[in-house]
């Protein structure tokens, strides 16, 4: 009696147990008459269209301005959950060398514009000069520990 229900996908016809379809409870046993896997490119085509593409955009856009602070609290709260995830994910894309030459193109662009220059030739500057202060005070630091020890022996 653990016989499972199957159902013949219309389009590919191989029988596939009904976990296999989407719900449609107007057909027969509850699910849509094409399989997921058929179903799939016959619904990405239908949401490439231009007038479709349109309407999804102008109702996701009235969706989030209706529901802006439910929308910002979700992201914080997935930024705050997924921060590993999506830190991960971030540092796998821009890996990618076509990431990589587009982000470098963007920025040779960038450094040829006068007042972006100097103000990076000027943060890089600070840096080194900051740099150069910590590396001293660690040295410093490691001097007055060494000769504390050699005063206490």
């Amino acid at each position: 009696m653990n016989e499972e229900i199957t159902k013949k996908c219309s389009n590919c016809s191989i029988e596939k147990p009904l976990q296999s379809f989407h719900k449609n409870k107007n057909n027969k046993f509850g699910v849509h008459h094409l399989c997921k896997k058929c179903r799939k490119p016959i619904s990405k085509s239908y949401r490439q269209r231009p007038k479709v593409k349109e309407k999804r955009r102008l109702y996701n856009k009235k969706y989030y301005r209706d529901h802006r602070e439910k929308q910002i609290l979700y992201i914080k709260n997935y930024s705050k959950e997924n921060a590993d995830c999506i830190k991960q994910r971030h540092k796998e894309y821009n890996q990618r060398p076509d990431v990589k030459e587009r982000i470098n193109k963007r920025l040779r662009e960038r450094y040829k514009i006068p007042e972006v220059r100097e103000r990076i030739q000027k943060n890089v500057k600070k840096h080194r000069d900051r740099e150069k202060k910590t590396r001293t005070e660690r040295i410093n630091k490691i001097v007055d520990d060494f000769i504390e020890d050699v005063i206490r022996k």
